[in-house]
C-alpha cells in the first residue's frame, strides 16, 4: 500500500511544456518512482496564478490524497491499449508516426505506466510486461 509519507523520497521531472500563446503555458511533471502520477502546473499570464493539478493514469484528481488512493489501484488496461502494448518491445524503438497518429492511445499507455519513452524511442515498462503476463494467465484459467 502506497502512502503520503511513501512520497517524501519521491521526485518529479519534468515530462512536457505547453504553450497556451497569449493566455497561458504548463509544465507536465511525472514522478520517477510512480510514473502513473503527474502534475500539471498551468500558469495563467494574465493573473500571473497558478492551477497544480494531480493526475493518477491521466485522470485529475481532487488532490495529492487522492492521488495517492488511486495509486494503490491497478490501472486498466483496454483492448485497443492492449493491441498496441503486445508490439513493444525491450529494445528501444522509434515509433513516432504512429505516436503522432494515434496520440490518445500512446498516451494513456505512458499516463498508467504500461510504456516508457523519450524523443520517440518507446520500450516496454515492467508494469506493462506484467500487465501483459497477468492476461496470459487469465486466459489459461
Amino acid at each position: 500500500m502506497i502512502t503520503i509519507d511513501d512520497s517524501k523520497s519521491w521526485h518529479m521531472r519534468e515530462d512536457a511544456h505547453y504553450n497556451g500563446g497569449k493566455d497561458f503555458f504548463a509544465y507536465l511533471h511525472r514522478c520517477v518512482e510512480h510514473p502513473r502520477l503527474s502534475r500539471y502546473d498551468r500558469y495563467d499570464r494574465s493573473t500571473r496564478g497558478v492551477t497544480s493539478t494531480w493526475r493518477v493514469d491521466g485522470i485529475d484528481r481532487v488532490d495529492f490524497g487522492t492521488a495517492i488512493d488511486a495509486l494503490n489501484v491497478a490501472p486498466v488496461l483496454t483492448a485497443e491499449e492492449r493491441t498496441v502494448l503486445t508490439t513493444i518491445t525491450d529494445e528501444p524503438t522509434d515509433r513516432r508516426k504512429e505516436m503522432i497518429a494515434n496520440s490518445d492511445i500512446w498516451n494513456a499507455l505512458r499516463d498508467k505506466g504500461f510504456i516508457c519513452w523519450e524523443k520517440g524511442r518507446v520500450i516496454l515498462s515492467d508494469t506493462g510486461r506484467a500487465a501483459l503476463q497477468q492476461e496470459a494467465t487469465d486466459e489459461q484459467a
